[in-house]
Parts: C-alpha cells; structure tokens; sequence
C-alpha cells in the first residue's frame, strides 16, 4: 500500500489517495508486450537455497534413520528456505512411500519459487492417483 498526498490549488483543498500495488511481469510476443498483474507467488519472490547450503540440508535429510524424521527434518529444512522445482524433487525421492512424498510435495508448495512449474513433480509418483491429488491441491492454491 502506498499513500499519495495532492494539493488541489482549484478546489482549495487536499486530496488522499491510497493505491494497492502488486506486481507485474512483462514478456514480448512478437509485436508487443504483454503485462500481466498478478501478486508475487511462491516464497515471497525470495531466491532458493544455494547448492551449498541444499546439498547440507538434503544430506542431514538422507541421514535421518526413519522416514518420519526425514519427513519431519525435510519440512523443518524448507519451512525456513524457499526451494525450487528441482530441489523439491531431489528431496520428495527421498522417501520410499508415496504418502510421504504426497505430504511433502503439498507442504512444499509454499515454498516453492517456481509454483507454474509444479507439475513437474508428477513424475515422482508411481499412482495416477497421487498425480491427480497433487493437481487438485495445486488447483485449489492458486
């Protein structure tokens, strides 16, 4: 939100104005741009985690000797970072059950830099079902 005083010398008085900005993204397609508005999704804008820094936190992950905590130790790891598609999958694959990598792909979500590619995740899956689960999820975020 960003207030705008104006001085309005002809009516003799002062005019306030309140504007709600959100952002915006231009592309080019062939003979003009295209703006489209629409607020920053996924973690805020913020970037993903450095290579460094994910590698560190995947291992911790690998680490973890039951797969509840790695399930635990994953969402402590991304509640606190913001992840891309990739990073996501890197960590959903390494849970053998399908209901865990479900649980943390719906849980990444909101962490995700790159939410409009989300469905990239699908190929984790071994059950259509958890594809279309995922999809409704994503859907319902959006």
């Amino acid at each position: 939100n960003m207030g705008v005083s104006i001085n309005d010398n002809m009516g003799n008085g002062t005019v306030t104005q309140t504007t709600t900005t959100t952002s915006s993204s231009s592309s080019h397609h062939g003979g003009g741009n295209v703006i489209i508005n629409e607020p920053i999704r996924g973690c805020g804008g913020n970037s993903c985690m450095t290579p460094g820094n994910f590698n560190a936190a995947l291992s911790t992950i690998k680490n973890q000797s039951f797969e509840d905590t790695r399930l635990k130790t994953a969402k402590q790891v991304i509640t606190a970072n913001c992840l891309n598609v990739n990073q996501i999958i890197q960590i959903a694959n390494l849970f053998n059950f399908e209901d865990n990598k479900l649980d943390f792909a719906k849980f990444a979500y909101d962490y995700c830099i790159e939410p409009r590619n989300y469905f990239k995740l699908n190929g984790i899956f071994t059950f259509s079902s958890n594809v279309d689960e995922l999809s409704d999820y994503v859907q319902s975020r959006q």
